[in-house]
């Protein structure tokens, strides 16, 4: 149920003007489109728990997923 694929995603919080950062996604889920993410942001410090994020360049058609974010 639970197989793991890592991929390569430019995400940018709604709501916030910064632009996109990289970010190593890790998606879960045995069929796209998936619904769900676990993203780490590089250099990110805050640890927000939950965010809306836009994921650009995944190849799933849906480009929005629901991810948790997780700080140091």
């Amino acid at each position: 149920n639970g197989t793991l694929y890592f991929t390569q995603a430019r995400v940018g919080l709604w709501g916030e003007r910064p632009p996109p950062t990289q970010a190593r996604v890790r998606l879960w889920g045995e069929r796209p489109p998936p619904t769900q993410a676990r993203v780490r942001l590089w250099g990110e410090r805050p640890p927000p728990t939950q965010a809306r994020v836009r994921l650009w360049g995944e190849r799933p058609p849906p480009t929005q997923a629901r991810v948790r974010l997780w700080g140091a």
